[in-house]
């Protein structure tokens, strides 16, 4: 982001943060978005109908793994969460659609209320007032940014959003001290969806041990709680059949963003980025130089994190970008990375923008964060829409959203040492604000 640029995005921040009419027009642009989604998106089937499928075996007694038309890549636990979102689409699947999408927004809600706490220290509100109104630049933008990640859980009716609340949530106890409370919430996410687990080998990483200890059990009583219901038996068929679910991976067609994906296509299939066009049943080559190459990235940006974030307690905008480096990490190093997986960039974006405000101009720190907003900004370009449907094909097969995701990844690392010297600086002009006020 050049110099003149930037100075023309911190203008318009503070002009549309100053006038009472724009605040007033985002916000009928965020109820017009919520409402135009429930209008188009819920006579959409999606993911969704994949949950509805399974509680509807289990009702019926049949098995939710092996019965015809089951295509259940869930744990077991998630099974159980299935029945009564079943029950609900009994009359109608339009109802739990309907509930579906209500629950995922009180989460992009709860998402931001807890970001702006995190971040900036103030409470999220509707309008101006008290706290921090949602139409204010420094929400609006990150989740901006964000959008189409965003929206991709509701284009597709997924569960990523609940989850990203859920596991938020508990890293935010945990930083306060509310262990118990944390551990369920990071535990719950993860025996609904297995990536989030990777946050208790942060924590054993960190050597936050009521964090670690509280959230393992937690995942390991969840994730068992189905023997309880079906009996052992069953239980451990259910398990097996999901492991072999599982192990037949998803290709490595354009939609999936994977760093695997990406390496496989590139060094496995030996496509030319750009010049392949887009293609979804891609099967996975089985080149062992792809497991090398991910193992090599893997590596690399370990190394590259461990060495900027020794500090022995960082602060909390430190803490921020840690998260969001494991939160990022999960989603793209995972053997499948759908795009509305990286609905987890509103975290990142909204650190990266309250870094970028607050860091000297032509400073290593700003670069960085310009680095950061710039990798999260350009992904909303690449939409059929834009481009057309081959570009933005071939685009997808040239795996830039994996890149752009790796460059945000990079970007939040490099930040780490200059955080804290942001977050004091942040601090002392919101003190010097509030006393002028």
């Amino acid at each position: 982001m050049g110099l003149a640029a930037s100075e023309r995005l911190r203008r318009w921040c503070i002009e549309l943060d100053s006038s009472p009419t724009a605040q007033i027009w985002m916000r009928r642009a965020l109820v017009a978005y919520v409402v135009a989604v429930f209008l188009i998106r819920i006579h959409h089937a999606g993911d969704f109908a994949g949950y509805l499928a399974v509680g509807e075996h289990i009702l019926r007694g049949e098995h939710p793994y092996r019965s015809a038309g089951a295509f259940n890549t869930w744990p077991p636990f998630f099974n159980l969460l299935c029945v009564p979102l079943a029950l609900l689409a009994r009359p109608t699947a339009y109802v739990a659609r309907a509930l579906w999408f209500v629950l995922n927004f009180a989460c992009v809600w709860w998402i931001l209320r807890l970001c702006a706490m995190l971040v900036y220290n103030r409470r999220l509100t509707w309008a101006p007032g008290q706290g921090l109104a949602v139409s204010s630049p420094w929400i609006f933008v990150p989740l901006l940014l964000s959008e189409r990640y965003v929206s991709s859980n509701f284009d597709h009716v997924q569960i990523n959003l609940i989850l990203f609340a859920l596991v938020l949530a508990g890293l935010t106890a945990q930083r306060e001290g509310r262990w118990l409370n944390g551990g369920l919430l990071v535990g719950l996410a993860a025996a609904i969806k297995l990536m989030p687990v990777t946050f208790v080998a942060y924590f054993a990483w960190r050597r936050r041990w009521a964090a670690f200890w509280s959230s393992l059990v937690a995942f390991l009583g969840l994730s068992f709680s189905p023997a309880l219901v079906f009996g052992w038996g069953r239980f451990w068929d259910y398990v097996i059949a999901w492991h072999e679910r599982v192990a037949g991976g998803w290709g490595v067609g354009r939609l999936n963003q994977s760093v695997w994906a990406m390496w496989d296509r590139w060094l496995g299939h030996g496509m030319v980025p750009l010049l392949t066009p887009g293609a979804h049943d891609i099967a996975s080559s089985g080149s062992p130089v792809v497991t090398v190459a991910v193992f090599l990235t893997l590596v690399s940006f370990g190394l590259a994190f461990w060495r900027r974030a020794r500090v022995a307690n960082p602060g909390c905008w430190q803490q921020v970008a840690e998260w969001s480096v494991v939160f990022l990490a999960t989603a793209v190093f995972s053997p499948v990375t759908w795009k509305a997986y990286l609905a987890v960039s509103v975290l990142p974006a909204m650190l990266l923008f309250a870094a970028w405000w607050h860091a000297p101009i032509s400073s290593s720190a700003r670069r960085g964060a310009s680095l950061g907003l710039v990798a999260a900004a350009l992904p909303n370009l690449l939409s059929p829409g834009f481009l057309g449907r081959n570009l933005a094909g071939r685009l997808e097969m040239a795996c830039v959203p994996t890149v752009f995701a790796l460059l945000l990844v990079a970007a939040l690392i490099w930040l780490l040492p200059y955080l804290p010297a942001l977050e004091a600086e942040a601090k002392r002009k919101r003190a010097a604000e509030e006393a002028e006020a």
